[in-house]
């Protein structure tokens, strides 16, 4: 499991490894409605543009592109950065729908990468 470092300015870009892909990872804020939006670059090619960032929720779940899994967890959660297991961050992902706030992503709101693997694990625990 992978803990994303994610800085404080409203469009941000980083490139990161998932299932042996290089991933490029975008991530913007949109002031007017509040919301923290994602997209995913793999070899030149958005693979996926502007899915809005909520908790509760794999937000790969919905396509097939075999990067394992991308989800928010709550940093105010007990436990996740003491045992970092993969089963108790599936368990605890926050209150599902629940947006991030402008202020809350990378510091209260994790974004974290898990790979097929420890999706798996988590699945079958």
């Amino acid at each position: 499991m992978t803990i994303m470092p994610i800085g404080t300015g409203i469009a941000q870009q980083y490139t990161f490894t998932m299932e042996g892909k290089t991933i490029i990872v975008h991530l913007r804020y949109v002031v007017l409605t509040d919301k923290w939006l994602i997209s995913l670059e793999r070899d030149g090619v958005t693979i996926l543009a502007g899915q809005r960032l909520v908790m509760g929720t794999d937000l790969l779940s919905a396509h097939n592109f075999k990067l394992g899994s991308i989800f928010l967890f709550d940093n105010r959660l007990e436990g996740i950065l003491g045992d970092h297991s993969t089963e108790h961050a599936f368990g605890e992902l926050g209150d599902p729908g629940q947006d991030p706030g402008r202020n809350e992503l990378g510091d209260t709101i994790l974004l974290i990468h898990a790979s097929e693997a420890e999706k798996s694990a988590a699945i079958s625990a």
